[in-house]
């Protein structure tokens, strides 16, 4: 599996969880310390950050070299997090740099600047390794322009699978 970025739909587990809305001084994130860093901290769902760190360790679910180089520009906690994983942030090869290069140049426009910057190479390494991309970005439908295309769309274009978090959490059979 390889992971997109940061897991978003922990932030939405944690709104579902606890509720939606206007946040008083009793909400129980404000009461931990790093409540200002939900996406990642270990004190919310210690159990699927353990489960995360047994798949890298056992070399099953890594990030990107690019993915994590954005991380690190954000300043988030989840570059930390990834630099103490040994093999999780997986390097980019000569064949993925082929590969992001042609999706590129069949998709003139998507990449602009750093919007969807690591996006070529997260495909390019998911359909060199036959792994299967988890992110939280929905297809757009047809006849959508380069420029509003999302990881799905060209990922099915490579034959790579692509699948959201809450699925991965299933495929693992984890249970809470």
């Amino acid at each position: 599996y390889l992971l997109h970025a940061k897991i978003p739909t922990i932030e939405k587990m944690l709104d579902e969880y606890y509720g939606t809305g206007e946040q008083n001084e009793t909400h129980p994130r404000q009461q931990h310390p790093h409540w200002a860093y939900p996406t990642l901290s270990t004190w919310y769902f210690p159990n699927i950050w353990h489960n995360i760190e047994k798949l890298a360790e056992s070399n099953a679910v890594c990030i990107c070299s690019a993915v994590h180089y954005e991380t690190s520009q954000a300043d988030d906690v989840l570059y930390d997090w990834a630099n103490k994983l040994p093999r999780f942030v997986c390097p980019p090869t000569n064949e993925e740099f082929q590969i992001a290069k042609q999706i590129g140049e069949d998709h003139p426009g998507w990449v602009q600047g750093d919007l969807n910057g690591a996006d070529p190479v997260i495909i390019a390494h998911a359909k060199v390794e036959g792994s299967i991309i988890v992110t939280e970005e929905r297809r757009k439908g047809p006849n959508t322009q380069n420029h509003n295309l999302r990881i799905p769309n060209v990922a099915d274009e490579y034959q790579v699978k692509t699948i959201d978090f809450f699925t991965f959490i299933r495929h693992q059979g984890w249970s809470f």
